[in-house]
């Protein structure tokens, strides 16, 4: 699942929970798919998670491993140049000293290749914290849940009082057009009498 899934779904959310003309089924069933999405969002972030903390050990690893590597070399030059110095090879020695003076940061600092391979030994795991993704989910179960019979009435009497109030405007509205309608008649006959 992608991030754009998981802003698609809010956004249906969104468009649904602000709109008249949804139905509260249509809402419970785009409230109810998005906790499923966002359920998924949540499960990839922690296989994500899961698998950077497995590639970071397997970089620790590694670099354990290269770290023993380079003591073993360290110490089989070290029996090289002692094996040198004791039959006295000047050549070997010469060469031996040239290669030395190169220190490695300078070699690492000439090669891109190298410097990309560095990973830093202090690394700590990743942690996924799915308290959001938790409390989200729960919003949108609750929202998905079928209402219960004191919501419905509650609903019902809403609606009711709605219509009523609705009545009672137009009802307002037609007796100040009918009385404007009367007031201009009447000014009519007395206006022009036959």
């Amino acid at each position: 699942m992608t991030r754009h899934l998981l802003h698609a779904s809010v956004a249906a959310i969104a468009v649904v929970l602000t709109s008249g003309c949804a139905t509260e089924a249509a809402m419970r069933e785009v409230a109810g798919s998005s906790a499923a999405l966002v359920n998924g969002f949540k499960s990839e972030t922690q296989s994500f998670v899961v698998r950077m903390n497995d590639l970071n050990d397997a970089d620790m690893a590694r670099l354990r491993r290269l770290a023993a590597q380079t003591q073993a070399m360290q110490i089989k030059s070290a029996n090289a140049e002692t094996a040198w110095t004791a039959i006295a090879d000047d050549h070997a020695l010469t060469m031996y000293g040239a290669l030395a003076k190169s220190q490695p940061s300078e070699v690492i600092a000439g090669s891109a290749v190298l410097r990309s391979l560095i990973v830093d030994a202090d690394s700590a795991p990743i942690a996924a914290d799915t308290k959001q993704f938790d409390s989200l989910v729960q919003k949108l179960n609750a929202l998905a849940a079928a209402p219960t019979f004191p919501q419905l009435v509650q609903s019902w009497l809403a609606f009711g009082k709605q219509v009523n109030d609705a009545l009672k405007a137009e009802m307002k509205s037609a007796a100040g057009s009918l009385q404007d309608t009367s007031a201009k008649a009447a000014v009519t006959v007395v206006a022009n009498p036959k």
